[in-house]
């Protein structure tokens, strides 16, 4: 895991990174962090020792980073992209509408222009556009190669799958609980017998 970037720039180093983009229901989760420069300049704290790409983990172990990750950033924030939105704009777009929401957020509390580093190939044009003065680009496999998308990965995701499990109390016939949306054969066959749901998204291919 790459931690090289704060002894190339006294930027602030942001990490961004999505949970939900491929599910056919729910929201799509956007995440951001950042970390103070002491834990890439010295030894990582015990905490955070292990921190990787969250599908590289398992529940437990995504709950247990949540919490230090939080404890530990200066900066970790989520938002949630409805389904009704992806619809409207395309999961791209929705995207970077929410990467643009998280760095609104961080403008108010640092005025500085930070370096932010997302994971994925994205162009994110509008976000260019509207902060010109920021160092931004999009990392290819981030989320297994630099350590604050890592744990944006995490925060995206935990968040994400608690919401997800929130839903399946209103939805109990699709096992949110199980699948967070994504599509095992299960929820596909359970579209099929039942169609779509409010939470779903219709512009989705379902088979």
């Amino acid at each position: 895991m790459e931690r090289f970037h704060y002894r190339r720039t006294n930027q602030i180093l942001v990490g961004v990174d999505e949970a939900g983009r491929g599910s056919l229901a729910g929201p799509v989760a956007i995440a951001a962090v950042y970390f103070p420069s002491r834990i890439f300049t010295g030894d990582i704290p015990t905490e955070l020792v292990g921190l990787r790409d969250s599908k590289q983990l398992s529940p437990l172990q995504r709950e247990q980073f949540y919490s230090e990750i939080k404890k530990y950033a200066l900066f970790a924030s989520v938002i949630l992209i409805s389904n009704r939105l992806i619809d409207k704009i395309n999961i791209n777009r929705a995207t970077e509408f929410g990467i643009i929401c998280l760095a609104r957020r961080l403008q108010k509390q640092y005025s500085d222009p930070p370096f932010f580093l997302v994971d994925g190939n994205y162009q994110l044009l509008k976000f260019k556009q509207a902060y010109d003065d920021w160092d931004i680009r999009s990392v290819v496999r981030g989320d297994q190669r630099i350590f604050s998308i890592a744990a944006a990965s995490i925060l995206a995701k935990v968040y994400r799958d608690r919401r997800m499990r929130s839903f399946a109390e209103i939805f109990p016939s699709y096992q949110f609980e199980q699948n967070k949306g994504y599509p095992t054969a299960a929820h596909r066959n359970e579209i099929k017998a039942r169609g779509l749901s409010i939470l779903h998204r219709h512009t989705y291919k379902i088979s």
